[in-house]
């Protein structure tokens, strides 16, 4: 059998062969032709196609997960408060109410409650995950990407259809437990994380490119999430909360449909062998921290993760720390107050964000925007937590602006420290801490907001500005340790795919 190959690129890691690469003359210079584990095997790859699918999934995960935290919330609160024998929460009057009347003392044992069950559904959605993005990642560099982002996205899917159930038919709200637990298993939302940088790390070697690519997937999620909030917001205030988790379950169905008819698998050279020992990818995971690479390089990465974590535990709740801060009094807002200010909040951090990267990439290393990022987060929610009237909400965005590309980047840090074959046990690694810390500051952020929610319900977002503090903290000493990446990205066409197979280790 004979391969018309018109050009080949051979490239080898540590002076032996590990993959070939093929590219065929086109006037669509984003479609390549790889060549797979087999001598004649080829596949076209459109890294175009690709890259716009996972901005699309990135975009439809983002609105649905976080807005149906935000639904819930203000279903939760509403729905507690008829079952107290209310209208509804607004008829508790308690901003017009002293601390001593009966109706303030009844609005915050409603709010208390509401944040002892989303603490619990978010210890059976983030524990379950937690254990599962210690394999994914890994999995990933074996049987490929596509079929482990299918999964999450779906159970993502039923979480908010179960939710519509609960609203329409007026369900046990228990049955959450069963839908966030499927959820968990699956990975959920640190598994479909994993799944899209690892993607685009595939298909984009450049340091530059991966930068840019990764800040476009998150901030172009964010500024689409401004847009659903107030559609959201509107159909809460004029239909109900069962129309606005309707449209949350449409987008959720529709993203699986997009992945599952256009998403390319961008793991080429997949190993002849597949190990499915869990311990094998355990000890990948872990390798990339203590055995693998030299001692600076681990000590950077372990620092990077470091800062990621600290610099993410601020965004982690976020949005429901939020709603119930600005249903409590002094500020009493509705759903449609809370759908402005969010989507004003995310549209014009990440706008501003992407011209502040933009501009300044030019005079500065990314890693120092990102430092001054962080420093610009922690005044951000200082600030927030001593907000008495509802106006100065409105200053915090603008705040935000340097932030947005702080962890674009950070990520970006440490996809460029290890190797093409290791990118899905890195973005593993990142998922597992990221969901450590979802399910640390879920609990920890609901508690302390149900605690201190009669005498000073901002506190929490002290305990927010300590976490970017100490992100800023990390990366002065990062700065004098780092172990600067290769330079054998750079100067890579973007529209290149470098593919190394992993090493195979019978198990």
């Amino acid at each position: 059998m004979k391969c018309n190959i018109q050009s080949k690129r051979t490239m080898s890691t540590g002076g032996a062969e590990s993959s070939e690469y093929t590219e065929e003359s086109s006037d669509n210079e984003s479609t390549q032709l790889l060549r797979g584990n087999s001598p004649c095997e080829e596949r076209r790859i459109s890294t175009l196609r690709n890259q716009v699918v996972i901005i699309l999934v990135h975009i439809f995960m983002t609105s649905v997960t976080t807005i149906y935290w935000i639904v819930l919330t203000q279903y939760l609160v509403d729905r507690l408060a008829r079952e107290a024998g209310y209208v509804n929460i607004s008829s508790v009057d308690h901003c017009t109410s002293n601390a001593s009347d009966p109706s303030t003392k009844h609005a915050n044992e409603v709010q208390e409650q509401v944040t002892n069950f989303l603490t619990n559904f978010n210890f059976v959605q983030t524990v379950p995950a937690f254990f599962a993005c210690f394999f994914i990642g890994s999995y990933s560099d074996y049987i490929g990407r596509r079929a482990l982002l299918l999964l999450p996205i779906f159970t993502e899917f039923l979480v908010v259809a179960t939710i519509s159930c609960i609203i329409r038919f007026h369900l046990d709200v228990n049955l959450l437990y069963a839908g966030f637990g499927l959820d968990g298993l699956a990975g959920s939302w640190p598994a479909i994380f994993v799944l899209e940088f690892a993607i685009t790390s595939d298909i984009n070697a450049s340091k530059d490119s991966r930068t840019v690519w990764m800040f476009v997937i998150l901030c172009s999620g964010s500024i689409v999430l401004a847009g659903v909030m107030l559609a959201t917001s509107f159909l809460i205030n004029t239909l109900g909360f069962f129309y606005a988790s309707l449209l949350l379950t449409s987008m959720g169905l529709l993203n699986f449909l997009i992945a599952f008819i256009f998403l390319q698998d961008t793991l080429v050279n997949k190993p002849t062998t597949r190990v499915w020992n869990p311990f094998f990818h355990c000890q990948r995971l872990f390798g990339l921290y203590v055995s693998k690479g030299s001692r600076k390089r681990r000590a950077t990465l372990l620092l990077c993760l470091i800062i990621f974590v600290f610099a993410v535990a601020n965004e982690m709740n976020l949005v429901t720390m939020d709603s119930l801060y600005q249903l409590h009094e002094p500020f009493c807002w509705n759903a449609v107050t809370i759908g402005e200010y969010t989507s004003i909040r995310y549209a014009t951090a990440n706008i501003g964000g992407a011209l502040w990267l933009s501009v300044l990439k030019r005079f500065l290393p990314s890693e120092v925007l990102a430092m001054v990022g962080v420093a610009f987060q922690a005044s951000a929610f200082a600030f927030e937590a001593f907000i008495k009237e509802s106006w100065k909400f409105y200053i915090v965005p603008g705040l935000l602006v340097p932030n947005s590309c702080a962890v674009p980047i950070i990520r970006s840090m440490l996809s460029l420290l290890v190797e093409s074959d290791q990118q899905g046990a890195l973005f593993s690694s990142i998922a597992v801490v990221e969901s450590l810390c979802a399910l640390g500051t879920g609990t920890v952020y609901n508690q302390l907001y149900g605690a201190t929610v009669s005498t000073m319900p901002g506190a929490v977002y002290l305990l927010m500005a300590s976490c970017a503090a100490v992100a800023f903290f990390f990366f002065a000493i990062y700065f004098i340790i780092r172990e600067k990446p290769e330079s054998r990205c750079e100067g890579v066409n973007n529209h290149e795919v470098e593919v190394t197979p992993p090493h195979v280790v019978n198990s």
